[in-house]
């Protein structure tokens, strides 16, 4: 009594209903290998208005796509994502994925641009919600990039996060290794780098404090650091070669020689 068309069932329940005791399939196969190929439409009202499924036989893909609403130029169809049947990547505002996942964006002075968030209304001061982009190896952790809150976002004066990295070893596992405060402050081997209410700063610390190292290809030529290792009480400047002190642009004030000798203005 409601029109609609049971296939493989009595009682169909929607205006196409196909049921099957094992795998029920609808087929939808072009004659030809064209590029308007094989479709299926989603619409509104009697225009295109709405969503495409569509397998391209001229460029062997697969695309989903929209149609702009109020227009009836079939030609105008807008393709979102692209999938070729050759690899098998995906590609979002491109028709030639070169990737496993592959975003394109075509916008003069504009970004490409991926949002991944999260979207608990905290109503509360929970400051625990993060984002986070996982690499992963064989299905273990290998790397994290966590944004987290500093703030519960509650009102705009406790809008503030933090970017932080973490990277596996093999003895402790996973471990945050550097993180960027919401004030720009930077600390290596820390969660809470030192600040100054004037000026943002770099904060390394291990068990025994930490170094600096100035590299030529795989040599290290300089290094600023902590000495009394068991410690770290004293600060540290080392040089392969000398130390030289210069203000004023590249004015020398003081060198010390690799033999130890002092020399001022000389």
């Amino acid at each position: 009594d409601a029109g609609n068309i049971g296939i493989g069932t009595t009682s169909p329940t929607e205006k196409l209903h196909i049921s099957s005791t094992t795998t029920a399939t609808l087929a939808i196969q072009s004659g030809s290998n064209n590029a308007e190929g094989s479709k299926m439409r989603l619409t509104e009202g009697a225009t295109y208005n709405g969503g495409f499924i569509h397998y391209d036989g001229s460029a062997n893909a697969l695309k989903l796509g929209v149609h702009a609403p109020f227009n009836s130029t079939l030609s105008d169809d807008t393709t979102v994502i692209t999938i070729p049947r050759d690899t098998g990547n995906v590609g979002i505002g491109t028709t030639a994925p070169s990737s496993l996942l592959h975003i394109a964006e075509n916008d003069n002075g504009g970004n490409a641009e991926i949002i991944l968030e999260n979207s608990f209304n905290n109503t509360g001061s929970s400051t625990d919600e993060t984002t986070q982009i996982q690499g992963r190896f064989g299905g273990f952790d290998g790397s994290y990039i966590i944004t987290g809150k500093e703030g519960d976002y509650t009102t705009a004066a406790l809008r503030k996060s933090f970017l932080s990295f973490s990277t596996r070893t093999a003895t402790t596992g996973m471990g945050e290794k550097m993180r960027i405060t919401s004030t720009g402050n930077v600390g290596i081997g820390t969660t809470s780098p030192s600040s100054n209410s004037n000026r943002n700063t770099l904060t390394l610390q291990g068990a025994w404090g930490g170094q600096l190292d100035i590299m030529v290809g795989s040599t290290v030529h300089a290094q600023f650091g902590t000495d009394n290792f068991s410690s770290g009480q004293s600060a540290r400047v080392e040089s392969k070669d000398g130390i030289v002190l210069k203000t004023n642009g590249n004015n020398e004030r003081m060198r010390i020689t690799s033999a130890g000798n002092v020399g001022i203005g000389t």
